[in-house]
């Protein structure tokens, strides 16, 4: 096993460490949004543009000391002092730390890309800096389509990978969310402040992070006990089958590097490990509900403390009140301004107000069906693989009969509508067959609305 270290460069930590690690991690979280719109990379001249809007956006004075930090002196001591040249100053500097790298394409276009080992560091600064919206459905639905689909039957091998992966990734977003919870449990029972503050804490932080986030997505979807007994059968029906589990464990084991006579013996194992996690998820979900159901318990301990704590006003209101009508303090010698009623009528009299029904505060907010359909479809296509470049580029042969066709030409159901966002996407690269040229209105084609544009063919690409 190698060391941290000796895989990662020496200064690969220093943009987050010194005066300027604000600016370089937001820099970072710049370009990953970029690389995922462009995976195979972002040209250089759109990156250098995307950062020098970020110095543009801030106050000149916030970056004026980290201008002359020494540790930076080796990087262009003598720049241009502009958002621009600091812009550029700093993508060298990002790439000679190893977190960006460049490569020239055959028509001479500088691209740049994320270095491997950068990777999952870019994923943890984007979650925590953009938030993340845990999506459980997607993981048992992949787990579902990887066992009970007609993939298991062509590449089993690969199906349990692609399960075992997404299962163990829903369990530790499980376990990820209790911690989170625990967390919010801890803060709330050392806390002590206003009341206002302690809703504040509940109703705006807690309610937006764990719940809306979190908590509502696992409690509202039914595809953990719709899915699971079939993706639980499926397991038992591909373990029982020798001839299955011989053919895929042969090449389980030519993947891994393995001896052949192990790989059924870890395929198996596999298997076994998938169906154990997913029977364990309903202790973890009883955990987190008692979590919650805690969280709401001190939350509203420390309200009520703090309404009728003797410290508080309410209290020594109720205190002197107490005090007058039991006679233990004269009336006369305070001006209380409470006098006993001369006279009383309908509207002088007390009456109860009439508990009001509370509506369920985890409920959650009516489902988007045009949305719904639009990511049903995405998922089934990417699944069948039909989003990749290739057949998005195909997709656009058998459709642009011209030199240039307008988009709204595409579509005539949810299938195209998607394949024509991700053209889209493609066309704004230069290695892709197509360009893209956008209008100003906005296009309206049955339930579809997107902004006008055009699809191009390259003409390199008719040589």
């Amino acid at each position: 096993m190698h060391s941290l270290f000796k895989i990662l460069p020496d200064d690969f930590f220093s943009p987050l460490v010194y005066s300027m690690r604000e600016h370089y991690s937001e820099l970072l979280r710049i370009y990953y949004k970029k690389f995922m719109e462009f995976p195979g990379g972002v040209e250089k001249e759109l990156l250098v543009a995307a950062f020098e809007q970020y110095f543009d956006s801030i106050p000149a004075e916030s970056i004026i000391s980290a201008e002359n930090d020494l540790v930076e002196s080796d990087i262009d001591v003598f720049y241009e002092k502009t958002s621009r040249g600091l812009a550029s100053r700093s993508l060298r500097r990002l790439i000679k730390c190893g977190w960006l790298s460049e490569e020239i394409l055959i028509d001479f276009t500088p691209i740049i890309n994320i270095t491997a080992y950068a990777k999952p560091f870019y994923e943890v600064i984007f979650s925590l800096t953009e938030g993340t919206s845990v999506e459980y459905e997607s993981h048992i639905v992949t787990i579902y389509s990887s066992l009970c689909g007609e993939s298991v039957k062509e590449n089993g091998h690969l199906s349990v990978l692609s399960a075992h992966s997404e299962t163990r990734k829903l369990i530790d977003s499980l376990k990820v969310l209790s911690q989170n919870i625990k967390t919010y449990i801890q803060e709330l029972h050392d806390y002590s402040g206003e009341v206002k503050d302690v809703l504040h804490i509940h109703y705006d932080l807690y309610m937006d992070q764990i719940i809306d986030k979190a908590y509502n997505r696992m409690k509202t979807s039914d595809n953990l006990s719709r899915y699971r007994p079939r993706i639980i059968q499926s397991i038992n029906t591909l373990s029982g089958d020798d001839e299955w589990l011989n053919r895929f464990g042969r090449k389980f084991a030519d993947i891994k590097n393995r001896p052949e006579e192990t790989g059924k013996r870890d395929l198996l194992k596999l298997l076994n490990e998938i169906k154990e996690d997913l029977r364990s998820l309903d202790p973890i979900i009883t955990e987190i509900d008692d979590k919650n159901r805690r969280y709401s318990g001190i939350s509203t301990e420390k309200i009520k403390s703090n309404l009728y704590s003797d410290d508080s006003l309410e209290s020594k209101i109720k205190t002197i009140v107490d005090s007058i009508s039991d006679g233990s303090i004269d009336s006369g010698e305070i001006n209380h301004r409470m006098f006993t009623l001369k006279y009383s009528d309908l509207k002088s009299l007390y009456s109860r107000k009439k508990k009001q029904s509370v509506e369920y505060i985890l409920k959650s907010s009516e489902p988007d069906q045009f949305e719904i359909e639009k990511n049903e479809t995405e998922l089934k296509l990417r699944i069948q693989k039909q989003l990749n470049p290739e057949k998005i580029s195909a997709f656009l042969d058998s459709r642009c009969s011209e030199k240039t066709t307008c988009a709204d030409e595409l579509v005539d159901d949810m299938d195209s509508f998607v394949r024509m966002l991700y053209a889209a996407v493609y066309a704004e690269s230069r290695v892709f067959p197509y360009s893209v040229k956008w209008g100003d209105k906005e296009i309206f084609t049955g339930k579809f609305k997107f902004k006008e544009h055009w699809f191009i063919k390259n003409e390199k690409q008719d040589q």
